[in-house]
Formats: structure tokens, C-alpha cells, sequence
């Protein structure tokens, strides 16, 4: 049978719609042409569910090191070349736009006198 139904004809022919999901597999409703939404038979979306939830005993009782996924990777971080060690890395031309801000905000705050009369 038919695998893609536009949404008014989904409605109209709900019952037809409902038997091809069951019979056939997955049915795709369209809208202005656009694919929106997806209907499948309660043992493939339970099946489905099962395959896509995460089991967390897995990583944390597997006897390799888990250190990778601890902690994201940080922008700016790198390998100094002349020690070889970690840390920040020097990168050329200007600092970012919200440094060279700050860095001004800073400046002006220390050059600023307050005098009272």
C-alpha cells in the first residue's frame, strides 16, 4: 500500500491510514509537501525505544577507562610546542571581541577619578 499521505487525506481516510500502518510498516504524513510526521505500530515504536535508550550500567561497569567522556573538550586548550605540555595556546592576530571589551572596561575604570565638591 501507499507509504506517504498527505495530512487531509490522513484525516479523511484515518481508518485506511491507521490498517496500512499495522499491515504495511511505517506510513508518512506530509504537509505542503514536507515530510512531518511518521506512524508505526506499538511493537515497532516499543522496539524502537528500546534500541535508542542508553544503558548507563554498560559504561560505568566496563573495565576499560572512561576518562574521555568525564569532561568535554575546551576551545583554546592545546600543546605548547617549545615545552610539550598542555595549556593554552597563543593564537595570532587579535583577541576576541569580548576581551578587547573587557580589557577597556578595565582600563577606563582605573583611569576614572572621583572628585567631590
Amino acid at each position: 500500500m501507499r507509504r506517504t499521505w498527505r495530512v487531509e487525506e490522513a484525516k479523511e481516510r484515518f481508518s485506511e491510514f491507521l490498517e496500512a500502518s499495522l499491515t504495511d510498516g511505517p506510513q508518512i504524513v506530509t504537509k505542503c509537501g514536507a515530510e512531518i510526521a511518521v506512524l508505526v505500530s506499538v511493537d515497532r515504536w516499543r522496539r524502537l525505544e528500546r534500541h535508542s535508550k542508553r544503558d548507563i550500567k554498560a559504561p560505568l561497569l566496563a573495565p576499560e577507562a572512561r576518562t574521555e567522556t568525564l569532561t568535554p573538550p575546551r576551545a583554546g586548550l592545546g600543546v605548547n610546542r617549545r615545552t610539550g605540555t598542555p595549556g593554552m595556546v597563543r593564537t595570532r592576530g587579535r583577541a576576541p571581541r569580548s576581551q578587547r571589551v573587557a580589557r577597556a572596561s578595565r582600563k577606563a575604570a582605573t583611569s576614572r577619578v572621583i572628585t567631590s565638591r
